[in-house]
């Protein structure tokens, strides 16, 4: 298992706020990203996302990840189209290697951290070739049902969301929790495959 530490932003609530639109995950590249570009970087998406929606066009920035050893960006946006994507990302100045559709179910409404006790995030990477996408909710009940069970038995976890990205058949699973030992024995009880687990850090709206 190979573990890599990266810097997210989450400037929204992330339930789903627009009838009839879809997610994508924008990804880009950039050598010499810091921390303060990738902050900058996520503003302005938000702030194209928030014009294209008072011009009539719903578009949704939910969030940004900076991977700091691939200097690479990940934004997640929901739109109706690729097309207003891309017109988000080109208003923000925003150059990107691919923009892909994602499938994800509903996230957890409550974490540990508004419970009032600060735990670190983390996300699983997992690789699933042949993955029926219809299958991606029963995948993350199991992941949500066996976080929930070592909760229970003292070890402090819990799963957030997941995010499936049917181009290159990758799923994307943010937890909170202890350690991410912790993390790894969730997936284990639920037997469900991973590739990498990341350290994450994720900032609010006030934050970014």
């Amino acid at each position: 298992m190979k573990v890599r530490g990266f810097l997210g932003f989450l400037p929204r609530p992330l339930e789903p706020r627009f009838d009839r639109v879809t997610s994508y995950l924008v990804e880009r590249h950039a050598p010499g990203l810091n921390e303060l570009r990738a902050r900058t970087l996520a503003t302005q998406v938000q702030a194209a996302a928030d014009a294209m929606t008072r011009r009539g066009v719903p578009v949704r920035h939910l969030y940004s990840i900076f991977v700091p050893e691939d200097e690479t960006c990940f934004h997640l946006l929901e739109a109706p189209s690729n097309e207003a994507v891309r017109t988000a990302c080109s208003s923000a100045g925003l150059t990107f290697e691919r923009i892909v559709e994602t499938v994800g179910p509903s996230a957890a409404t409550e974490s540990i951290t508004e419970r009032g006790v600060p735990m670190a995030q983390y996300l699983v990477e997992r690789h699933l070739p042949g993955f029926p996408p219809d299958q991606l909710p029963a995948a993350a009940g199991a992941a949500k049902q066996k976080a929930a069970e070592l909760d229970g038995e003292g070890t402090e976890i819990r799963y957030i969301r997941s995010t499936w990205v049917p181009d290159g058949e990758r799923c994307y699973c943010l937890f909170e929790g202890s350690s991410r030992e912790a993390v790894a024995e969730v997936q284990k009880r639920a037997n469900l495959p991973y590739e990498q687990i990341y350290e994450a850090a994720f900032l609010t709206a006030e934050e970014v």
